[in-house]
């Protein structure tokens, strides 16, 4: 019995051949869709039969039958492509059925029969046992013997890439997008230097992958990446563990190595613990040269160089590789330790030869001047274990050896002779290789205070180098780099014991110039000064007088050069920062940088203030004195006898040039116009004849001897020498004067050590006598072309003197002193009268 149904629910009738219905819908659309397509097939087959080419010999009603003719030249062949263009396209071709093969498909048969077997399909066809698997009677095969499109090449060269190469193209686009996309958004943006670094890393990875790949570095990355974070990580970590060694060593110097290491003193396992120590900073060392071959490695990317520079790869390396140890040695060595000498020397000649080949190699060539220093300070270190080294005594031999047989300059590098010729053991030798060193880093950087105060070092506890040491630490205050730890140093050279021994009457002149500035600089004995500076000036007095008349004058032209340099210092104060020039010249160029939009002649002739507001400090007002002093007595005897000629006493050149560029600021001149004898200035500018007012720079075609004394002091900067001055006037020749620098042909200076070392005195005029010219001699800096060039120098200072002062003017070339500076004159001598 049949289960009622629900309510609301009736009964239905169900067809038991469901499937049927569900499939018989497919049938008759895919019967439909295949006899339309047969269709479409035939009518085009049956068009294209009608269609005639050259080649057919079948009759046609408007083409005439010819007989085939066999001297005629045969036709050529068709292309293979022109065949295929000819067939239609290959969809086409392959939907043809064949012109010997029954209709497949009768218009009484039914469309689906599931009882008939499946047709094969044509990838199915197997050969017969007769049959070839090529044949070209075969329909079939004759589709297949049809020629496939040319292909892209770019294409498929495009789809061949390597994931990789993907990549770096993609980079290479969003590189490219993004630096149009900064472009036009720079001014917007506030973070340069991020964005730098950014696109720095981004052009790095276009560069490797166009540009490392072609040069056949393989497949993906470079790799110099993944490298350099390895030996970066490499230094930190062995960096951190010698400096935490150094740091305990530090804490117990007594103990010496036992205090990080476990040994017994004065045994072979003391011995082999430093060696191991020092054997780690070596590896240091190594790391430290492969990361900058890397980064400096030109088939990288260049986005790499930047790195050192980022972590500071130049001082770390000196200060956690070579410096640490060698301190830690010298202290053991100044412990009396049998075993530090030894040590010690091999560590310095390991370190020595290292830099070396760091400055022999080009592509390091950006940290020249790091290199440089560091050579100068092993050498000092050198000249240091030289004096008491455990060595045979050999002949010394310095800078004025005639010797024939002392190995001449090669032109590779001081380093490399020095490292040769490493037996020297002379303490003067190595000074010298020293500051030839430092003379290099010089002049480069002209302007790096340190580099002056490792000079000044040099000097210290040589008899007769006092002025020199008292130059460099003076300049070194004073550059535009100043090095700040040379206040400290330059008391050694003020020590009261010195200074008693030169206020003795046997004391010369140079001994004199120096206590008179150990007073300026310390304050003390200030009340002393006045008769000091008396005596002082009686030996100027003393020696301009015998000058020419014998050779026991004192005073020569290198110290006139260096007490100039000096006495400008000490007018800036040494440096400080409450110095009444330096606050003048900084509110000049602000108010200049404000005034931009002025005339220029209401600025100049700005009226100079002889009396400014606040007092200045005393060491300031005995430092013009003493300048102003020293100016009068070389307006009196102007010129120095220069072998057999009289040249300008380079004072003169060098404190007018001071005081010129001083005027140019109405709130500097302001500070030393009272100081200044405008009389005598006017009396000795008499003598020149061709002064005119003058606004240029300095730009002559050398530099003088005084120039390069002055160069890279803070007061000069842009103010004194017309742009690019110094650029064409350095040479490529390497070190100064020394037996181990470059030789050079005539008595061209250059750097300021060349000038510091010579002896202007004993020169001659080569040309002197002579009637056709030496070949390869440089005369530029001979005595009458410095004297020709010292001249000129006078009449420019002069004529700025002019411009800018209002009360000194010039009539027909001569200077004169007009109303308002007469009366101010005037006015400053009843003062002094009182």
């Amino acid at each position: 019995m049949a289960a009622p149904l629900l309510p609301g629910l009736s009964r239905r009738r169900v067809d038991p051949d469901l499937g049927d219905q569900i499939i018989a819908p497919q049938r008759r659309s895919a019967g439909g869709a295949r006899a339309r397509r047969e269709r479409d097939e035939y009518r085009r087959d049956d068009h294209l039969r009608e269609r005639s080419t050259d080649y057919d010999r079948g009759t046609s009603g408007s083409t005439r039958k010819q007989l085939f003719d066999p001297s005629a030249p045969l036709p050529p062949p068709p292309r293979r492509s022109e065949r295929a263009a000819g067939s239609g396209t290959d969809d086409e071709r392959r939907r043809r059925p064949p012109p010997d093969l029954p209709r497949r498909v009768e218009q009484g048969k039914k469309l689906f029969d599931p009882d008939a077997p499946l047709p094969r399909r044509r990838d199915e066809r197997e050969p017969g046992p007769s049959r070839r698997l090529f044949d070209p009677a075969d329909p079939y095969a004759q589709v297949e013997l049809q020629p496939k499109p040319v292909r892209n090449l770019l294409l498929d060269q495009a789809g061949s890439r390597t994931p990789e190469e993907e990549a770096d193209r993609e980079r290479e686009r969003r590189r490219r997008r993004e630096g149009s996309e900064r472009g036009s958004q720079a001014g917007k943006r506030k973070d340069k230097d991020a964005d730098a670094r950014s696109r720095g890393s981004r052009s790095s990875e276009g560069s490797e992958s166009f540009k490392d790949r072609e040069r056949g570095r393989g497949e993906g990355d470079s790799g110099a990446k993944k490298v350099l974070r390895e030996a970066y990580k490499q230094i930190q970590t062995l960096e951190q563990t010698l400096v935490d060694m150094h740091r305990k060593l530090a804490a117990d110097p007594d103990a010496g190595i036992s205090a990080i290491m476990k040994v017994p003193a004065g045994g072979e396992d003391e011995v082999k613990a430093w060696a191991e120590l020092v054997a780690m900073h070596k590896e240091l060392a190594e790391h430290h040269h492969e990361f900058l071959k890397i980064a400096f490695d030109p088939t990288f990317p260049s986005g790499l160089r930047v790195l050192p520079v980022k972590y500071n790869i130049p001082v770390r390396l000196w200060q956690s590789a070579f410096h640490l140890v060698l301190e830690r040695l010298r202290f053991l060595w100044t412990t009396k330790n049998p075993i530090a000498l030894d040590l010690l020397t091999d560590c310095i000649l390991d370190a020595y030869r290292f830099y070396t080949e760091l400055y022999d190699d080009p592509l390091l060539g950006s940290f020249r001047t790091a290199w440089i220093e560091a050579l100068g300070d092993i050498a000092r270190y050198r000249m240091a274990v030289a004096s008491v080294a455990a060595e045979p005594p050999m002949v010394r031999r310095t800078v004025d050896d005639d010797d024939d047989d002392a190995p001449q300059p090669s032109g590779v590098s001081i380093g490399q002779e020095v490292a040769d010729d490493w037996v020297v053991n002379d303490k003067d030798t190595w000074r010298e290789t020293a500051r030839d060193w430092y003379a290099m880093g010089v002049t480069e950087k002209p302007g790096e205070g340190r580099l002056h105060h490792h000079l000044a070092l040099l000097c210290h506890n040589v008899r007769g180098l006092e002025g020199r040491e008292l130059y460099h630490f003076t300049k070194s205050l004073t550059a535009s780099h100043p090095f700040e730890t040379s206040r400290e140093s330059i008391l050694a050279l003020f020590d009261s014991s010195l200074q008693l021994q030169r206020s003795t009457p046997e004391a010369t002149a140079m001994d004199l110039f120096v206590r008179l500035h150990g007073m300026l600089f310390t304050r003390i004995d200030l009340d002393a000064f006045p008769p000091v500076m008396s005596r002082f000036m009686e030996r100027l007095e003393e020696d301009a007088s015998l000058d020419g008349v014998s050779r026991k004058a004192g005073v020569t032209q290198v110290d006139w050069l260096l007490m100039s340099a000096v006495n400008i210092a000490a007018v800036l104060q040494y440096g400080a920062l409450n110095s009444p020039i330096r606050k003048a010249l900084v509110a000049g160029g602000r108010r200049r940088n404000q005034d931009d939009d002025e005339p220029d002649d209401e600025v100049e002739h700005e009226e100079v203030d002889p009396e400014p507001d606040a007092p200045p400090p005393q060491t300031f007002t005995f430092a013009l004195q003493l300048a102003s002093a020293m100016l009068d007595l070389v307006f009196a005897h102007p010129t120095r006898h220069q072998g057999l000629h009289q040249v300008l006493n380079p004072y003169l050149t060098t404190y007018l040039t001071f005081l010129a560029t001083l005027f140019r600021v109405p709130e500097a001149g302001a500070h030393v116009a009272r100081y200044v004898s405008w009389r005598n200035l006017a009396t000795f500018l008499g003598a020149f004849r061709d002064v005119r007012e003058e606004t240029r720079l300095i730009s002559a075609a050398a530099p003088l001897p005084e120039d390069w004394m002055v160069r890279g002091m803070e007061w000069v900067g842009r103010r004194v020498y017309e742009r690019g001055f110094w650029k064409a006037k350095l040479s490529s020749g390497r070190g100064s004067s020394g037996g181990l620098a470059q030789p050079r042909s005539g008595e061209r200076f250059q750097s300021e050590v060349d000038v510091l070392t010579a002896r202007f005195e004993s020169a001659l005029d080569v040309s002197e006598g002579v009637v056709e010219a030496v070949e390869g001699t440089d005369l530029t800096d001979g005595p009458v072309a410095i004297d020709a060039r010292r001249r000129k120098r006078v009449i420019w200072a002069a004529g700025v003197l002019c411009a800018h002062v209002d009360g000194l003017s010039v009539e027909d070339g001569v200077v004169r002193i007009a109303s308002p500076l007469e009366e101010r004159i005037r006015a400053i001598e009843e003062e002094r009268a009182i």
